[in-house]
C-alpha cells in the first residue's frame, strides 16, 4: 500500500483498513482503488475501469471456482454467474435450497462477505438487496491466472516458466501455435 498512497497516507489508510476492513482511495489520476483487509483477500475493484483481485488464499488441492472459495462461496458464485440477472439472498436461497438445508442467515452472511470481499456488488431494491457479480465468470478466472502465474513466475522464476513448457506436451495444438505467436510478438516489442 505504501507505494501507492506513500508516506503519512499509508498510516492513516492502514488504520482505516483494520477498523472498516474496506477503504476507497481517490487519486488525482481520477484512479478509485478499493481496498479490503480480509484473511482470504486483498482486493482492488476498480483501476480506471479495470478489474484486478489478488487472492491470497489459493488451494492447490480444489478444482475449478473452488481452488479461490469456500464451498458455499463457490455454489454462491456459479448461480450469480449463471443466471444473468440480480439476484435477491432469498433468490439464492431458494436454488440452494435443493443442494442442502441451509439457513437463510448463513447464506445472507456468505453473500455479504462476498461483497466485502469485492467479488458481488449490491443494489438496493424495494425492500430488499439485490446482488450480482462485479465482474464476469470469465473476467474473473482470467484474473487469477495472470495473478497467480505472476506470483510463480516471480517467486519461482525460470523453474515455473520450465514447468509450464514441460505442461505443454498435454496441451492443444492451436493453443501452442498462439503462444509461439505471441512469443514472437514479444520479442518484436523488445
Amino acid at each position: 500500500m505504501g507505494s501507492i498512497l506513500g508516506g503519512a497516507n499509508q498510516s492513516h489508510c492502514t488504520a482505516n483498513l483494520l477498523r472498516k476492513r474496506s477503504f476507497t482511495v481517490k487519486t488525482k489520476a481520477a484512479l478509485v482503488l478499493t481496498l479490503t483487509s480480509d484473511t482470504s483477500f486483498t482486493t482492488i475493484c476498480s483501476v480506471r475501469g479495470v478489474y484486478a483481485m489478488k487472492l491470497n488464499n489459493f488451494k492447490y488441492q480444489g478444482s475449478g471456482l473452488n481452488r479461490f472459495f469456500g464451498p458455499l462461496e463457490a455454489k454462491i458464485m456459479e448461480i450469480l454467474w449463471d443466471d444473468s440477472e440480480e439476484m435477491s439472498i432469498k433468490e439464492v436461497h431458494g436454488k440452494l435450497e435443493g443442494e442442502k438445508s441451509l439457513s437463510f442467515n448463513t447464506v445472507m452472511t456468505v453473500m455479504n462477505r462476498l461483497v466485502e470481499k469485492g467479488v458481488l456488488q449490491k443494489q438496493a431494491r424495494a425492500r430488499s438487496f439485490a446482488y450480482s457479480p462485479v465482474v464476469s465468470r470469465g473476467v474473473f478466472m482470467e484474473e487469477q491466472s495472470k495473478e497467480l502465474t505472476h506470483d510463480l513466475i516471480e517467486e519461482f522464476g525460470s523453474l515455473a516458466v520450465t514447468h509450464m513448457m514441460d505442461a505443454l506436451d498435454k496441451v492443444d495444438p492451436k493453443l501452442l501455435d498462439q503462444l509461439e505467436q505471441h512469443i514472437h510478438d514479444l520479442k518484436k516489442e523488445r
